[in-house]
């Protein structure tokens, strides 16, 4: 159902907005610092709100009947809103994955291999909080996308003002692991308990 999912997807046109939005800022970003924890920082807010918007994009690619017969095959509403979250986060890894790698491929692997680690944790945190957001702003929750298009971005500001997130993307630039480590343990609690309550809440829908 996954493979599904993103088969879907991939035959619309409106995953290539915020594929291209990410490869514009990463084409910025990337030659700009000459270190993956640079980069890692700079696309954190990109890749966020990618994955909100992809998310998005996902829960809203078919129509009532489409959704409702989907639902019937994969035992109900609540699965189905957890298994279209996991091709959300399935995306966001592999935007995330890419992005490490070309910025390796740019500027090189860091002395501290540790540091690629770093990156890559800040940016998929990134993706769980994007993710864990944008499973709320679709059907069966919202079903007007203007709310989703003006409560997408209210989130991205919230979580860029937070201050733990802060405090972990400063100790990231710092070059320390500690900060990546906190926002990625941060990030898979928060967004297993939106999950949760998004599936348990879609199968009363």
């Amino acid at each position: 159902m996954i493979r599904f999912q993103l088969a879907l997807l991939f035959r619309t046109t409106r995953w290539v907005a915020p594929a291209v939005f990410c490869l514009a800022w990463f084409g910025v970003t990337a030659y700009s610092g000459d270190r993956l924890v640079d980069t890692a920082a700079f696309m954190f807010p990109v890749v966020l709100l990618a994955s909100i918007w992809l998310t998005v994009v996902v829960g809203r690619i078919d129509d009532r009947p489409h959704r409702d017969f989907l639902a019937a095959a994969v035992g109900g509403q609540g699965s189905l809103h957890s298994l279209r979250l996991a091709a959300s986060v399935g995306i966001g890894g592999a935007i995330t994955t890419a992005t490490v790698a070309l910025s390796v491929v740019i500027n090189g692997i860091p002395s501290n291999r540790l540091l690629v680690v770093a990156g890559f944790g800040v940016l998929l945190s990134a993706v769980f909080l994007g993710a864990g957001a944008g499973c709320l702003l679709h059907p069966p929750f919202v079903s007007e996308v203007g709310v989703a298009a003006i409560a997408g971005p209210v989130f991205l500001v919230a979580v860029m003002l937070a201050p733990p997130v802060q405090w972990s993307i400063r100790q990231t630039n710092r070059e320390s692991t500690q900060g990546a480590m906190l926002l990625v343990a941060g990030s898979i609690a928060a967004l297993g308990l939106v999950g949760l309550v998004g599936r348990l809440l879609a199968a009363r829908a």
